[in-house]
Order: C-alpha cells, then structure tokens, then sequence
C-alpha cells in the first residue's frame, strides 16, 4: 500500500477573492482522489496572508497558520479547506516562505511520499521581513526532510511569483 503525507499551503489574503472558489474545489478533489485510491494518507492544511503590521499587511493578518495538523479524516480535511476565509492586504508580496517552512516542519513519517501543495497568488518577499526566510532556506529545509517536494499552482498572473515559485520547485 503506498503512503503519503500531504500539507496544502493556500494563500488566503483578500486578492485571493476572484480565485479562492476554485483552490478550495481543486485541493477538495486532490483530497477525494487520495482518500479514495486506497493510499494511506495523512493530509494537513496551513494558510498564510503577510506580516500583520505596515507597510507589509495589516492588523489580522498573520505570516502562517496551520489550519489542520495531519489528518487522515476526509470530512475534518474537506471541512477545514471549505472553511477558509480571506481577509487583509497590503503590499504585492506575501508571506509565502513563512507558510513553507509551516509546513515542512509537520512531523512527516518516515519512508513516505512528501508533497506540499502550494496555492499562491502574489510574489513571496525576496527576504521575509521577521523571519529572514527566502527561496534558498525554504529549499535546504524540504531537502532536510526526505525531501518534502514542493509544487506550487499559481493562480494569478504575477510574473515575479510565476519566477519565485518556479525557482522553489526547481530546488
């Protein structure tokens, strides 16, 4: 029986509105797809929006939260995604790398297939305000776990993030 432990990293800042319908059907049908194939799963969900102050993002707004550690409930899954809400802004960039890091520090099981699952919309700060965080630390820390393959779906047109995302999944 092949294994597998999935964490969605979903971008739900306010310019996610025009999108965020269509992430949350699209990770519902990865989630129905894994739980039916007869693979054991575990899957965990974390958001991100930006650093909660000027000139970055505003009060509410949070780097990363984990939604939902790993489970392997499809409804506590399907809930938590449908559950999602959107709120804040700010700048361009997002705190993407802080959500990464979230979400490669789950405690995977070993000998399992990794994957993370990125929803992005904006560009990740180059260098993360607080964290330090950039594409170089997020990359040496999914190696460090097995490693935790990275695939970001880009929902926008950003050509900064279509650079950035692409640059992570390469490493």
């Amino acid at each position: 029986q092949s294994k597998t432990d999935i964490v969605f990293v979903i971008d739900t800042t306010g310019s996610m509105a025009g999108s965020i319908a269509q992430v949350k059907a699209s990770a519902v049908a990865t989630v129905n797809e894994v739980a039916n194939s007869g693979t054991d799963f575990r899957i965990g969900v974390v958001t991100y929006r930006d650093v909660p102050e000027a000139p970055y993002g505003e009060a509410g707004d949070y780097q990363s939260k984990i939604e939902l550690a790993f489970s392997s409930n499809k409804n506590t899954i399907i809930n938590t995604i449908n559950g999602l809400t959107l709120g804040g802004e700010g700048d361009a960039q997002e705190s993407a790398f802080s959500a990464a890091m979230a979400g490669i520090g789950f405690p995977w099981r070993n000998g399992v297939e990794k994957a993370i699952i990125f929803y992005a919309e904006g560009a990740p700060h180059p260098i993360e305000p607080i964290t330090g965080y950039n594409i170089l630390s997020v990359v040496a820390a999914a190696l460090a776990v097995d490693p935790a393959e990275i695939s970001p779906i880009l929902v926008g047109d950003s050509a900064d993030a279509r650079a950035a995302f692409q640059q992570m999944a390469a490493g």
